[in-house]
C-alpha cells in the first residue's frame, strides 16, 4: 500500500480546486437545491391540484425508499466505476428531473419525479468519498466547511424559492432549479478526480478504474457492531430532517406563526447550521471518538420540544431562538456522519457502505414522513410527533456516547500498481502502509 496524500498540504492548490468542485457539485448540482422547494410549495401545488398535506408529503417518502433501493448498488458500482461517471451522469439526470418537476398535472407524475431523485440522487455519495480521501489532518473541517458551504446556499435557496414563486409560481421555480443543476455537470467534468488520485482529472478517462483505497470491506464493516449502532444513532437523531423539511410551515402556522416567516425559520437555522459545522469540524479533529455527537443531539431535542411548546404569542425573537437551536443541534451534527464512517471503517468500501446505511436510513424515513402527517389528521396538530422525535434525539446522544475509540487514521492510503495484480489478491493485503 501507498500513502498518496500525506506528504501533500491540505491546502494545496490541486486540493482547493478539488475541494471547491465539491462545493459546487454539492450546493447546485444535487437534491439539496430541489428539496427546499418541497415545502415552501406544499400550500401553492396542495391549493391548485387540491392534495391533502399527506398525499403530498409521500413524495419525500418515495424519494427516500427509491434512494434506499439504489444506493446499496450505486454505491457499490462507485467504488468500483469511480465517482466521476456516476456523479457527472447523476447530476443531468436529477435537473432533468427538476426540469420535469415544471410540468406535471397529476400526482402520480409528481410521485414518479421524486422516485427518480432518490435513485439518481443517490450518486452524489462519491462526494464524501473525494474529501474523505483528499484531506488528511483537516478532515473533520473539510468535512464541516462542506456543511457550513451547504448552510450558507441553503439560507439563500429559500429565498431564491421564494422569489421564483412569487415571479414565476411554482413551475417556474422547479423550471428554473432545474437548468441550474445541468449546469453544473461540466464543470464536474472539468475538475473533479477520484479519490486517491494524485493526476488531473482531465488527464485521465471517465471510465479509468479508481484506486484502491484504505479500509475494510463492506462484508466486513456489516458485521461489526459499531456499523449497526451507527445506524441507530443516525437514525434516531436525524428522523426530524426530512419531518420537518416537510412540514415546515403548517408546523409554526399551527402554533399561530404566520406563513411568511416559513422561509425565515429555514434561513434562519441553515445559519446557524453553519456555526454548528464549524464548531463540529474542530472538534471531530480533536478528538479520538464519536462522543462529541451527544450534545448536538440533545440541543435537537431540546429545540423540537420548543416548536411543540412555544406560539406565534412569544414573538419572533422566540421563532429565532427556536430556529438557532434547532439549526446548530441539527444540522451541526451532519458533517459527522460521514466522517465516523470514514474512521471507524477506512474509505475502502465508502460509498458502498454508506449507500447500505442510508438506504437503512430512508426506509425508516420514508415511513416516517406520511405517519407523522397522519398523526396530524387524527390529533389536529405536530406536537405528539416533535415530542416522539425530541425522545428519538435524546437516545441518538446517548448511544453515540458508548461508541469505543477510532480505528484508522485520516490518510488516505492507495494501493501501489503493479504488474502482477493476481498475486496481489492471492494474499491478504494489510491495510495499512508499511514502514
Amino acid at each position: 500500500m501507498t500513502e498518496m496524500s500525506a506528504s501533500e498540504s491540505d491546502f494545496s492548490p490541486r486540493k482547493i480546486r478539488i475541494a471547491l468542485t465539491v462545493m459546487i457539485g454539492i450546493g447546485f448540482g444535487t437534491t439539496f437545491l430541489l428539496l427546499p422547494a418541497l415545502p415552501l410549495t406544499l400550500l401553492p401545488m396542495t391549493r391548485e391540484f387540491g392534495w391533502t398535506p399527506a398525499e403530498f408529503g409521500f413524495a419525500m417518502s418515495l424519494l427516500m425508499w427509491f434512494g434506499a433501493t439504489s444506493g446499496p448498488i450505486l454505491g457499490w458500482i462507485v467504488d468500483r466505476v469511480g465517482v466521476r461517471p456516476m456523479i457527472i451522469g447523476g447530476t443531468v439526470i436529477v435537473g432533468l428531473t427538476g426540469i420535469s418537476l415544471s410540468r406535471v398535472t397529476s400526482l402520480w407524475q409528481f410521485y414518479f419525479c421524486f422516485a427518480l431523485l432518490g435513485v439518481f440522487g443517490s450518486t452524489a455519495v462519491g462526494y464524501s468519498k473525494v474529501i474523505g480521501a483528499l484531506f488528511t489532518k483537516h478532515r473533520g473541517k473539510a468535512m464541516a466547511v462542506l456543511g457550513l458551504e451547504g448552510s450558507i446556499i441553503g439560507a439563500f435557496v429559500p429565498k431564491l424559492i421564494q422569489y421564483l414563486l412569487a415571479h414565476h409560481g411554482w413551475r417556474g421555480a422547479y423550471l428554473w432549479l432545474g437548468v441550474i443543476i445541468i449546469c453544473v455537470a461540466p464543470i464536474i467534468f472539468l475538475a473533479l478526480e477520484e479519490p486517491g488520485s494524485a493526476g488531473s482529472a482531465r488527464g485521465a478517462p471517465v471510465s479509468a478504474p479508481p484506486p484502491v483505497l484504505e479500509g475494510l470491506t463492506a462484508a466486513e464493516t456489516y458485521r461489526t457492531r459499531t456499523f449497526w449502532f451507527l445506524v441507530v444513532a443516525h437514525i434516531l437523531g436525524g428522523v426530524q430532517m426530512g419531518i420537518v423539511g416537510t412540514y415546515m410551515v403548517p408546523m409554526l402556522t399551527g402554533h399561530g406563526f404566520a406563513e411568511s416567516d416559513g422561509p425565515n425559520f429555514q434561513s434562519t437555522f441553515v445559519l446557524a447550521g453553519a456555526a454548528g459545522s464549524i464548531v463540529g469540524g474542530f472538534l471531530m479533529d480533536r478528538t479520538r471518538n464519536a462522543r462529541l455527537a451527544a450534545p448536538f443531539c440533545w440541543l435537537s431535542a431540546l429545540s423540537l420540544i420548543m416548536l411543540a411548546t412555544v406560539s406565534g404569542a412569544a414573538g419572533h425573537a422566540m421563532l429565532w431562538v427556536m430556529a438557532i437551536v434547532y439549526g446548530f443541534g441539527t444540522m451541526g451534527r451532519m458533517p459527522m456522519a460521514g466522517y465516523f464512517q470514514t474512521r471507524f471503517f477506512g474509505l475502502r468500501a465508502f460509498a458502498a457502505v454508506n449507500g447500505v446505511q442510508l438506504a437503512i436510513m430512508a426506509v425508516v424515513f420514508g415511513f416516517a414522513t406520511p405517519i407523522v402527517g397522519k398523526m396530524r389528521e387524527f390529533t389536529g396538530s405536530y406536537d405528539a410527533a416533535l415530542i416522539a422525535l425530541a425522545i428519538a434525539s435524546t437516545i441518538a446522544g446517548v448511544i453515540y456516547l458508548f461508541l469505543g475509540p477510532y480505528k484508522y487514521a485520516t490518510h488516505a492510503v492507495v494501493a501501489a500498481p503493479s504488474p502482477q495484480p493476481a498475486r496481489l489478491e492471492a494474499g491478504s493485503a494489510p491495510l495499512r502502509a508499511p514502514p
